[in-house]
């Protein structure tokens, strides 16, 4: 029981979390992985270790299944990039898993209940399973998505180069203005920070965490770090935010090759 507390309460805290929040990346569901392992695991585990499951968890199982499948099933028939087999396999396998499962009440031997299992996770796993496979067989990763159009695989692929190309640009000049400062720069954002630290494997400052809102660092932080000389420069995607409002009041505004953002130097000399 403790273990479906465990791994029920991280599902259920992650699955709320991700509903109410406002910015989210497919890849960040993976964290919902781990519980649903292991309650699968588990209450496969308890199936085949009790002596006689009730027709209660039998029936479960079935429902269960079939709800899986199903969902599956319209995830598949939606990605129009998905391989053309795959729908009418899950189908298949769904609804044999749960014929197999429902037989099993009738007929209450260990062999049917050890196929009803492992229908059922067959049945479970076999679309998940296949889009990992294509996902590693394309060299692909985390910011992509299984079965998406090639269209819009390739405008992605096309964002991130362009994004790449323009932050090779501003390297040199940052480079030249950094004078020995810790951080190559700070950048609203650590999207737009993670950039820069991958062209040029120098540390970059992050203002606002991802989504550029996080109030860390404090604008105290901020002058503090200015005055100290942890970096010069700062890349902003708007001026809305207090500490980049600061920022441009009291930095000189400069320009970069190759970046179309707000950008300032804020020398010890230069910031107020």
């Amino acid at each position: 029981m403790s273990c479906f507390l465990l791994w029920g309460v991280w599902l259920v805290m992650l699955a709320i979390t991700f509903s109410l929040t406002t910015t989210i990346n497919a890849y960040y569901t993976a964290a919902l992985t781990p519980a649903v392992a292991a309650i699968l695991g588990a209450a496969a585990a308890a199936m085949w270790s009790a002596e006689r499951p009730g027709a209660g968890a039998r029936i479960g199982l079935a429902v269960l299944t079939a709800g899986t499948a199903g969902y599956a099933a319209w995830l598949v028939a939606s990605a129009p990039a998905a391989p053309a087999w795959l729908l009418a396999a899950v189908i298949a396998a769904g609804a044999a898993a749960t014929v197999i499962v429902l037989g099993s009440l009738a007929v209450r031997k260990a062999s049917l209940l050890a196929a009803a299992l492992a229908a059922g996770l067959i049945a479970a796993c076999l679309a998940p399973a296949v889009a990992s496979a294509v996902l590693v067989l394309r060299h692909e990763g985390a910011f992509d998505t299984p079965f998406e159009p090639a269209a819009e695989r390739q405008a992605v692929d096309a964002l991130f180069q362009r994004t790449i190309a323009q932050a090779r640009l501003a390297i040199p000049p940052l480079e030249a203005a950094r004078r020995g400062a810790p951080y190559l720069l700070a950048t609203q954002t650590a999207a737009l920070a993670s950039v820069f630290i991958y062209v040029s494997g120098q540390e970059a400052l992050p203002i606002g965490g991802f989504t550029g809102t996080i109030p860390a660092p404090t604008l105290a932080q901020l002058q503090a770090d200015i005055r100290a000389g942890k970096f010069h420069v700062v890349l902003a995607t708007t001026i809305t935010d207090p500490r980049l409002r600061w920022i441009a009041t009291h930095c000189l505004t400069v320009g970069l090759p190759g970046a179309r953002l707000h950008n300032y130097y804020c020398g010890p000399r230069m910031a107020g």
